[in-house]
C-alpha cells in the first residue's frame, strides 16, 4: 500500500459509504469527462445511471488541441473516446472536422459506466452529456433506428435501448440501396443490415437480383440494448428499423423505485447477481414451457432470498445451427420482476438436432457478463446452468471445464450451480458428468430434474440453497474500529495486530471454494526479449491487408475504414474490435469492448494479454496467426 499509512487506510475504510441515497430530478442534466493533461497523461471518469432511471438526450462533445505528445505517441490528426458499461461504444473527431466511430445511443440504461480517452494528444478532453429520466414504458410509442454508408463507403450504426418493462412489437426493416460500388472493399451485389442484442442476432438483406437473404425479424424484442448496423453495403446505402413499444406481459410499465448506489458497488456482499444459463434447443421445449409457467414463483423465490438482486439470462444452442437459430440469446440484468418474467417468457426454443451443445462457450459468455450488462462488484455472483446435453470437451475454441472454472475463479469469483434435465428419469451420462464437474470445480452444487414437471421445483431449491459469503463473527466495522482505537492508543506496536485482524476478516469473509487449483493449465509463459519483426497472417475470413507487419507501436483491427489499420469484414466484427500494442519486448492484444469478444487460442481476452509465437487470434469472423520472425 504505497503512499498510505495504516491509520489513513483504516480511516478511509471507515468513512467509505456503502450506499448513497441521492434525490434525482427528472430532466436533470449530468456529464462525465475524460481528459489528458499537458504531459499527455490521460484520466478517465466513472459515472452511474441510477437504478430505475435512464440517461436520455445523450451527446458527446470534444475539446481538442491536436497537440502532439512531446515523448512518442499521441494522435495529432484525431481525438476519440470510449464508453464502457451496459452499453459500450467509441467515437471521435478528426483534424478535418469529420467524425468516426459510433454515435452515442438514444438511451443509457441504468448501471455503472466509465468514459476514457481512446486517442489523444496534449490537453484534449471529451465530455458525455445525458439527461436523467425515470425508466418507464410508453405503450404505443413508435421508434426507428438507422444504419447507412456514406460517399466514402464508411458504414454508420445506431445503438438503441428498449426500456425496462417494455417489449418491441410490429418490428420491420427497410433497405434503400444505391447499388454504387466502393472503390475498395464493398458489396456491389447486395445490401443488408444486422441487428444484435438481448433478443438474439439477425442479418437480413437483398441482392442485386431482388432476392432476400437472412431470417425474418422476430415478432417481439425484449428489453435491453441493441446495435443496428450495415451487414453489406456500397456507397450511399441505408437501412431503417421500425418498432412499437408495448408493455411486457404482467408489467406495470412504471419502472422500479429510483435509488443510487456507489459506482461499481453492489451494496455489500449480501447482494445477489444471478445469470440463468439455459439450453434452448428443441429437446428442452417442455422444460422451458415449465419454467415459463412458473416464472413468477421463481422470481418470488429470488426476491425472498435477497431483496437486493439482479437477474439476467444467457440462452444457448450450438455452433452452426442447421435451422438458422442464433447461437446465443442474451437478456440483460434487471431488478424489475415484470421485466425478468418477460425475459423468461421471451425465450425461443428450437434447433440443436444433435449433441453436444455449446455449454462451455455459454458459460464463458455468462462469466464475462458483458453481453448482459456486467456483474456488480462486491456481490454474490451465481450462474444457474440448466440443460440436457453434454459439453464439447474441448470445445471448438479449445475450452475445457478447467479453463471455464479458472475464468469463474478469476471473476471475483463466480459460482456455477448446475442442473441436468432428464426424460422420465433418464439422463445423458456425459451431461451428468460434465455438469457435476463444472459445479464441483467452482464451489457450486449439482442437481437433477427427472423431467419437465420437476424443473421449477429444482430451480427454486437451488435458489434457496445459494450461500452468501460468510461474514466474520466480528463485523468488519467493529474490527476496524477496534484496530483504529488500539492504533491511536498504543501507536505502532499494534500495527501487526491490526494487520492480523484485517487478514482474518478477509479470510473468513471470502466464501469457501472447492477449486483444485492444480487442475488448471499453467498460464502462458511470458516471451523473452523480442527484437525482430512479427506478422499477422489471415487464416480464415475476409480482411486486408494480409499478411500485416506489426512494426508500428499500435495496430487496430475492426470493420470501420476509419481508425483501423487492418480492416476485417463480417457481422461478428465490431467497428473498432481489438488492438495489438508493442510492449515489454513483445506484443500485447486487448479487446476494445467488442460485441462478440476477442479470443486467443480459443480463450476470451478479458484483459490485455501477452502474445507468443504461433498464437491463433479470433476477431469476429476472422482468424489470424501471430508469428515472430
Amino acid at each position: 500500500m504505497k503512499g498510505r499509512s495504516l491509520a489513513s487506510l483504516v480511516l478511509g475504510i471507515l468513512l467509505t459509504p456503502g450506499v448513497i441515497s441521492l434525490a434525482q430530478e427528472p430532466g436533470e442534466e449530468r456529464s462525465a469527462t475524460a481528459w489528458s493533461d499537458s504531459d499527455c497523461i490521460a484520466q478517465s471518469e466513472d459515472f452511474v445511471i441510477p437504478a430505475g432511471w435512464i440517461g436520455t438526450e445523450v451527446r458527446a462533445q470534444a475539446n481538442t488541441s491536436f497537440s502532439p505528445c512531446s515523448i512518442g505517441g499521441g494522435h495529432t490528426d484525431m481525438v476519440g473516446y470510449t464508453v464502457t458499461g451496459p452499453v459500450a461504444w467509441s467515437g471521435g473527431v478528426t483534424w478535418e472536422g469529420g467524425t468516426y466511430g459510433t454515435k452515442p445511443p438514444d438511451i443509457l440504461p441504468s448501471g455503472n459506466y466509465t468514459i476514457a480517452l481512446e486517442r489523444y494528444g496534449k490537453n484534449d478532453s471529451y465530455t458525455l452529456y445525458y439527461t436523467l429520466q425515470p425508466d418507464t414504458c410508453t405503450p404505443g410509442e413508435q421508434k426507428t433506428a438507422s444504419a447507412w454508408s456514406d460517399d466514402d463507403c464508411v458504414p454508420h450504426e445506431t445503438l438503441f435501448t428498449i426500456p425496462s418493462g417494455c417489449v418491441a412489437t410490429d418490428i420491420s426493416g427497410s433497405i434503400n440501396a444505391s447499388w454504387l460500388p466502393c472503390s475498395g472493399p464493398g458489396h456491389p451485389d447486395m445490401v443488408g443490415y444486422a441487428l444484435t442484442g438481448p433478443g438474439g442476432s439477425w442479418a437480413r438483406g437483398v441482392t442485386w437480383e431482388g432476392e432476400k437473404y437472412g431470417p425474418e425479424l422476430p415478432a417481439t424484442l425484449p428489453a435491453g440494448s441493441y446495435r443496428f448496423e450495415m451487414d453489406a453495403w456500397g456507397k450511399r446505402d441505408s437501412c431503417e428499423l421500425r418498432y412499437t413499444l408495448q408493455l411486457a406481459a404482467g408489467g406495470p410499465g412504471t419502472g422500479v423505485t429510483p435509488t443510487v448506489i456507489t459506482p461499481g458497488d453492489g451494496g455489500g456482499s449480501g447482494a445477489l447477481d444471478i445469470i440463468f444459463c439455459i439450453d434452448v434447443t428443441g429437446s428442452m421445449d417442455d422444460d422451458i414451457d415449465s419454467v415459463k409457467a412458473a416464472a413468477a414463483n421463481i422470481v418470488d423465490t429470488i426476491a425472498a432470498k435477497n431483496d437486493d438482486y439482479r437477474v439476467a439470462i444467457v440462452a444457448y444452442r450450438d455452433w452452426d445451427d442447421t435451422e438458422g437459430y442464433a447461437m446465443f440469446e442474451d437478456y440483460a440484468f434487471s431488478t424489475d420482476k415484470a421485466a425478468i418474467i418477460a425475459n423468461i417468457n421471451s425465450l425461443s426454443v428450437g434447433g440443436g438436432d444433435d449433441v453436444p451443445e455449446a455449454v462451455l462457450e455459454a458459460l464463458m459468455r455468462a462469466i464475462d457478463s458483458t453481453s448482459v450488462g456486467g456483474w456488480r462488484n462486491n456481490v454474490n455472483k451465481q450462474i444457474i446452468l440448466m440443460g440436457d446435453a453434454p459439453t464439447h470437451n474441448p470445445s471448438r475454441d479449445g475450452l475445457t471445464p478447467a479453463i471455464v472454472a479458472q475464468a469463474a475463479e478469476d471473476a471475483d469469483p463466480v459460482v456455477i450451480q448446475a442442473v441436468v434435465v432428464g426424460n422420465e428419469g433418464i439422463y445423458d451420462p456425459e451431461a451428468v458428468e460434465a455438469f457435476r464437474e463444472l459445479a464441483s470445480l467452482t464451489g457450486g452444487n449439482f442437481f437433477e430434474a427427472e423431467d419437465a414437471s420437476r424443473v421449477p421445483e429444482v430451480l427454486q431449491e437451488i435458489i434457496k440453497d445459494i450461500e452468501a459469503p460468510q461474514p466474520s463473527p466480528l463485523s468488519g466495522l467493529s474490527v476496524l474500529l477496534g484496530g483504529g482505537l488500539c492504533l491511536a492508543l498504543l501507536g505502532g506496536v499494534v500495527v501487526v495486530g491490526v494487520i492480523a485482524l484485517v487478514v482474518v476478516l478477509v479470510r473468513v469473509s471470502r466464501p469457501k471454494r472447492r477449486v483444485p487449483v492444480q487442475v488448471f493449465p499453467p498460464a502462458y509463459p511470458m516471451p523473452g526479449p523480442f527484437t525482430g519483426v512479427a506478422t499477422l497472417s489471415l487464416l480464415q475470413g475476409q480482411a486486408q491487408p494480409s499478411p500485416f507487419s506489426l512494426s508500428q507501436p499500435v495496430v487496430r483491427l475492426g470493420r470501420a475504414p476509419q481508425g483501423n489499420d487492418i480492416l476485417t469484414y463480417g457481422i461478428a466484427t465490431s467497428s473498432h474490435h481489438a488492438e495489438i500494442r508493442l510492449q515489454g519486448g513483445g506484443h500485447v492484444i486487448q479487446d476494445l469492448h467488442s460485441t462478440n469478444g476477442t479470443f486467443v487460442n480459443g480463450v476470451r481476452v478479458m484483459q490485455p494479454r501477452q502474445l507468443r509465437n504461433g498464437d491463433r487470434i479470433t476477431i469476429g469472423d476472422t482468424e489470424w496467426l501471430y508469428q515472430q520472425a
